[in-house]
């Protein structure tokens, strides 16, 4: 199991009985993308397409936050989900373990991932998914842990 050193545990967020398939990479980067203000287009693109004040650094850490939460909450591989991302595998492993060695400080950061599972909530709860309250749940009581 993946862990921080405080202990939150995104893939312990959803319930056993929640389908992991539900969760896909793309709607991961659309609630990423919504949480972080950031272009979709640009989690994938090489370059973010606007260059001006601290875009390109928020896109880097947004893309982070979703290859994280990728590796985290689906079962797709590191070259599956580079592959979306138009990275290389090696770039998913560093963005999860980046992410793991900040999350706990980040106040940003953990406030961003908790957005962007209250949108997977609500994704998966229209699609029938009830039981994904208790990953937004997991993720907010870490958030307030901090």
């Amino acid at each position: 199991m993946r862990e921080s050193s405080r202990g939150f545990r995104a893939e312990t967020a959803l319930s056993p009985e929640c389908n992991a398939e539900a969760l896909s990479i793309e709607s991961i980067q659309q609630a990423v993308a919504e949480a972080f203000e950031v272009r979709i287009d640009d989690l994938s693109g090489r370059r973010p397409t606007l260059q001006i004040n601290n875009y390109p650094e928020q896109v880097r850490k947004a893309r982070n936050a979703a290859l994280y939460l990728c590796r985290e909450l689906t079962k797709h591989n590191a070259t599956r989900i580079a592959e979306r991302f138009g990275r290389k595998p090696a770039v998913v492993k560093r963005a999860v373990e980046s992410v793991r060695a900040i999350i706990d400080a980040d106040v940003d950061l953990a406030s961003r991932l908790v957005s962007a599972a209250q949108r997977l909530q609500a994704d998966l709860s229209q699609r029938g998914e009830d039981d994904a309250a208790l990953f937004t749940e997991q993720l907010a009581q870490d958030h307030r842990h901090k």
